[in-house]
């Protein structure tokens, strides 16, 4: 309804302004509060791979969606390291107005740099400058529509349908859109089941390795956070693989296919690191299990992050290709998933692990990979038929 930045914008700021509170919170209670803010405000990363999708053809989007995820792995890999440092000699509070600054600077630059990226609303602003600037609509259309991958009449249906809707109207429809979009689409819920479960793991191995570092190999909490490092590591190698491989594997495969290019050609990758998965999630378990030398132990932690990235970063790119305009509901319902598994997967470590031990519980744990394994090959294989089934994808 209202595009890409501002809903950016204001989710930043609100980060921002939730961090400062609890950075400054005194109780427990307005902790959780402050802290429910920024998991509200970190929603907004949905628009990432979506404003990607935007800016770039298919050709270059898997290298543009690699360099876009460089950043958070970044985060991930030094932030641990330097907040258990400055946890340990200041306190947890000066880690949090750490964070709480360095957010402020990146909105800063983001307020002052991004533009707006979103086809419907580009063209829905277009009518309305040239009222202002006292131009013929029909001048402005034609000069630039196709700017945007847009004809005439397309401009002219969204300045029609913008001005039969309420705003009322308009923000329940995107409000429930990303729910239409799911439930209206048997591949997204299958992308979905299987993006959730193998991004869960990115949490567990964040929970469950600190405790075995702090149990099993006595470290301090500094230590424990340059260890994450290693894990980083793993997902760094496979970033690099997907930058050099993700769109020369789908260009050769559209040009195979007589220059037509599917969304179903992100997926190979991913089919192979649906298979690595299990086995990499069942090594750590052992590994732990045994109390296995600790390069060991965090060699397995760095074969589950590379084998992690290399399942999901493809099927980001796979439903920005296949959803189009709709990407960003699309990749919404695959985040609100994804985020419900991520919650409430971890919650069974400690559980497993009491009752079987780290080795088999995690065996449970691959078991469960090892049954959403196929769904990548499946798609492969019978997605471009699935997806004419949904309004939402048939135009893919």
């Amino acid at each position: 309804m209202y595009g890409r930045w501002p809903v950016l914008n204001a989710a930043n700021c609100l980060f921002v302004a939730a961090t400062v509170l609890a950075a400054s919170s005194h109780s427990t209670d307005f902790f959780i509060g402050a802290r429910a803010l920024t998991g509200l405000a970190v929603s907004s990363n949905v628009l990432n791979p979506a404003i990607i999708g935007d800016m770039f053809p298919r050709e270059s989007r898997g290298a543009a969606m690699s360099a876009c995820m460089l950043t958070p792995l970044l985060g991930g890999a030094v932030g641990p390291a330097i907040s258990g440092a400055v946890a340990q000699t200041l306190g947890w509070r000066s880690v949090v107005w750490l964070g709480a600054g360095i957010a402020a600077v990146c909105e800063l630059l983001l307020m002052l740099l991004l533009r707006e990226t979103y086809r419907p609303v580009i063209l829905r602003r277009r009518p309305a400058r040239a009222r202002r600037e006292g131009m013929p609509k029909q001048c402005l259309a034609g000069e630039h529509a196709s700017a945007y991958g847009a004809t005439t009449a397309e401009l002219a249906a969204h300045d029609e349908l913008g001005s039969q809707m309420s705003d009322a109207a308009r923000l329940a429809q995107a409000i429930m859109r990303p729910a239409v979009v799911w439930s209206g689409s048997g591949v997204l819920m299958a992308i979905a089941a299987f993006n959730s479960l193998i991004f869960a793991y990115f949490y567990v191995i964040s929970v469950s390795l600190p405790v075995v570092l702090d149990t099993m190999y006595g470290m301090s909490p500094a230590e424990i956070g340059a260890s994450l490092l290693i894990f980083s590591a793993g997902t760094f190698v496979a970033l690099f693989i997907l930058n050099q491989s993700l769109d020369r594997l789908y260009v050769r495969l559209r040009d195979a296919n007589d220059g037509v290019g599917r969304p179903e050609y992100r997926l190979p990758i991913a089919a192979v690191g649906s298979v690595l998965m299990p086995m990499a999630i069942a090594a750590y378990g052992w590994a732990a299990e045994y109390r296995a030398p600790l390069p060991v132990l965090l060699g397995t932690s760095a074969f589950v992050g590379f084998s992690l990235l290399i399942c999901s970063m493809p099927i980001m790119a796979y439903v920005v290709d296949a959803f189009g305009e709709y990407s960003a509901s699309a990749l919404t319902g695959v985040m609100v998933c994804r985020c419900l598994t991520g919650t409430f997967l971890p919650l069974t470590v400690a559980p497993l692990t009491g009752h079987l031990g780290w080795g088999w519980g995690f065996m449970v744990l691959a078991a469960a990979n090892l049954a959403v394994a196929p769904i990548p090959m499946l798609i492969m294989r019978y997605g471009p038929r699935w997806r004419m089934r949904s309004k939402y994808s048939r135009e893919a």
